[in-house]
């Protein structure tokens, strides 16, 4: 007798316990109610961030000064692509949008671009965000004026399956934060002495920058932020990640229309940021300094310059 009781008291604590867990993941709210959106880029370097849209409102997050073309927190007027899933199959993508406080709603609170295409409260539906929504692929040359292209080729993902929370609110943070999916690649040129003129281009070949294929040699442009601080001889680009480690060729024209070439090695792991230190040495390009790292949030370069110019 006492087995029996002892096995139904077992048994009686599991089923509450399951009960507790499915009800935990049933939306409290009624189904149609819109859904309250929030989002976040994920801060790698410190673990997926949980950040608020009061936060974003009241402004207590640091924004990157090259935030304009290389996303470490969302802008206003910011879109992102959300796709619903239920029963196996997929909703037509919903774009929703950062409001900024001119809108009438404070800095932070996400909307849908089209009035009454809000997504609804719907039970065992999943979701999944992506940024930017002109996205289509890695471009060749990421070069345009203002870091446009290289914007458009810097894709950011959430997971699958994000689920709403209980009081109707779909969350793209913490856990569910956007991460980047492609490779972050920085070229920093040092030297004892600063440079008349600016290089004309900055290049990088290698098997699948932008395609993601090993097949065949593919060249990006970088994107060169200039001004006369330290981005005055930085140069960065998007590349896609590969599974394998891969030789990549570095092409510098200076403004003579004199080439120089370095082979560098990158194992090219999405969601990294890649940084190399080269620096003319009797006029040859030689690699001085390498730091990979974890892409972080805003700008990521913490390396010393190395000067090796005798």
């Amino acid at each position: 007798m006492k087995t029996d009781r002892l096995y139904q008291t077992v048994l009686g604590c599991l089923l509450l316990t399951a009960g507790c867990s499915d009800n935990a993941l049933i939306p409290s709210l009624p189904e149609g109610t819109p859904l309250t959106v929030s989002a976040a880029i994920c801060a790698s370097g410190e673990g997926r961030e949980s950040e608020t849209r009061a936060a974003v409102a009241a402004g207590t997050r640091a924004v990157a000064a090259d935030n304009g073309y290389d996303r470490s927190t969302f802008a206003a007027g910011d879109k992102i692509r959300i796709i619903r899933s239920r029963n196996g199959s997929s909703s037509t993508p919903v774009d929703y949008i950062l409001n900024s406080a001119s809108s009438g709603s404070s800095t932070g609170e996400w909307k849908p671009s089209v009035t009454g295409t809000e997504l609804l409260v719907e039970s065992g539906a999943t979701y999944q965000a992506s940024y930017p929504i002109e996205y289509s692929g890695i471009r060749a040359d990421q070069r345009k004026a203002g870091g446009e292209d290289y914007r458009l080729s810097n894709l950011l993902e959430t997971p699958e399956k994000v689920m709403i929370g209980r009081d109707g609110t779909l969350s793209f943070t913490g856990e569910n934060a956007f991460v980047h999916k492609g490779v972050k690649l920085t070229l920093k040129f040092s030297g004892k002495n600063t440079l008349s003129k600016d290089f004309t281009s900055m290049t990088v070949t290698g098997k699948g920058l932008y395609s993601g294929g090993a097949g065949k040699d593919e060249t990006v442009y970088l994107y060169h932020p200039g001004g006369t601080d330290k981005e005055q001889y930085t140069w960065h680009g998007i590349i896609a990640p590969l599974d394998s480690q891969q030789s990549i060729q570095v092409s510098v024209t200076d403004a003579n229309g004199v080439v120089y070439d370095v082979t560098l090695t990158c194992a090219r792991a999405a969601n990294s940021h890649y940084t190399y230190t080269l620096t003319l040495k009797n006029n040859v390009l030689v690699p001085t300094g390498q730091e990979i790292k974890e892409w972080q949030s805003g700008e990521s370069q913490t390396g010393t310059l190395v000067d090796v110019t005798p």
